[in-house]
């Protein structure tokens, strides 16, 4: 069977939901094993998954926490880290007064004319493989782009993107059909090809 486990993020703690002998669930805290640097932290924003390791969006601090090794990488300002996502085999975050960043083998390296996502008015609030090379990133502000490591950042026009303000995007998921659902608070979900 597969190796199932459950990870859980909360206020001040990190840690892993484990069977016990009667079947239920336990909680085992792993917060020792985030590294010292960014143990202290006031809450888990974000567990996110890139290949066998897992990454804690800490606000302050990303941590990761797998085979790879234990590191902790601190945001340039307070609570810097806004979002951080898995797409292609990589892990992309948005750092307040940085812009865009892709994590390449332990450092982040700013994705070209990723410092148009540098302030909160352009956040990101989904990022997802449009297709092996590519990613879909979508904001509220400043509408739909489309990244490849070759090509660099490009706008995506879109008749959506100028309902994604108002509607207030909130995430977005690649579909099996090809197209890309973005949800949002006020006008529901928005589907693109």
């Amino acid at each position: 069977g597969a190796d199932v486990r459950i990870y859980v993020g909360a206020e001040g703690t990190f840690g892993r939901l484990e069977p016990e002998a009667k079947g239920s669930l336990e909680y085992k805290s792993l917060v020792e094993q985030v590294p010292a640097e960014a143990r202290e932290f006031a809450n888990v924003y974000q567990l996110v998954a890139v290949g066998p390791d897992l990454y804690l969006n800490l606000g302050s601090h990303l941590a990761r926490f797998g085979p790879t090794g234990p590191k902790a990488w601190k945001a340039l300002v307070n609570d810097g880290y806004q979002k951080a996502f898995s797409a292609n085999g990589q892990l992309f975050v948005q750092e307040l007064g940085v812009g865009l960043r892709v994590l390449k083998g332990d450092a982040f390296e700013t994705i070209e004319s990723g410092q148009i996502f540098s302030d909160i008015a352009q956040r990101i609030d989904a990022l997802v493989p449009y297709n092996e090379r590519r990613v879909l990133i979508a904001t509220r502000g400043v509408g739909l782009f489309l990244y490849d490591a070759e090509l660099g950042l490009q706008p995506l026009p879109s008749d959506v993107a100028p309902l994604l303000a108002d509607d207030q995007l909130y995430c977005g998921a690649a579909q099996p059909s090809g197209e890309f659902a973005l949800g949002t608070l006020r006008g529901g979900v928005h589907l693109i090809a």
